[in-house]
């Protein structure tokens, strides 16, 4: 068996990630979303088409035909919309009802009455802070695990050629 990342596995992620996140963005989509799109959103998003990408080259043969690429480009772009609403608008739910939660109590009803800027921060820009550091954590993790900087930059860019398992152990990776 040859592993080659060919042109259309790396057009496949370029244009995946573009039009996924594009789409997004632009409010696009395929599902009803309950919130606006924003940056962790898109991060999410982004990452997400990663991992579609890594499981689609590891589990099925390279990209050979113009028609299945696009068939799979728009099976990313529903598995992302399914991956938002399922995973990050839950995970936005959750962190909208645990900041309503700390910020109904006394302590923060006395915060707002002596510092409404302080209170007005907590209430909107520090969830988003953490929503945003969550994406991306995620993100990082996804290029990581996916090796996805090895289809942006060429110089990084891995071949392997084996047959079986036994050569593929044998044999390391060369620039």
């Amino acid at each position: 068996m040859v592993v080659v990342r060919g042109m259309y596995e790396i057009t496949e992620l370029a244009v995946g990630c573009v039009g996924c996140v594009g789409l997004f963005m632009a409010g696009c989509n395929a599902l009803p979303m309950q919130y606006v799109p924003d940056l962790s959103a898109a991060l999410f998003v982004l990452s997400s088409v990663f991992l579609l990408h890594h499981l689609r080259v590891v589990n099925m043969p390279p990209l050979q035909k113009l028609w299945r690429l696009l068939l799979e480009l728009v099976l990313f772009y529903f598995c992302t919309q399914v991956l938002v609403v399922l995973v990050w608008q839950q995970f936005h739910t959750l962190a909208d009802k645990l900041r309503d939660a700390a910020l109904d109590t006394r302590m923060a009803m006395d915060l707002l009455e002596r510092h409404p800027k302080v209170f007005m921060f907590m209430r909107h820009d520090f969830c988003y802070f953490g929503k945003l550091l969550v994406s991306l954590l995620c993100a990082y993790k996804a290029v990581s695990v996916t090796r996805a900087l090895d289809y942006a930059l060429p110089h990084r860019r891995t071949y392997r050629y084996y047959e079986d398992q036994a050569a593929y152990d044998d044999c390391g990776d060369s620039w």
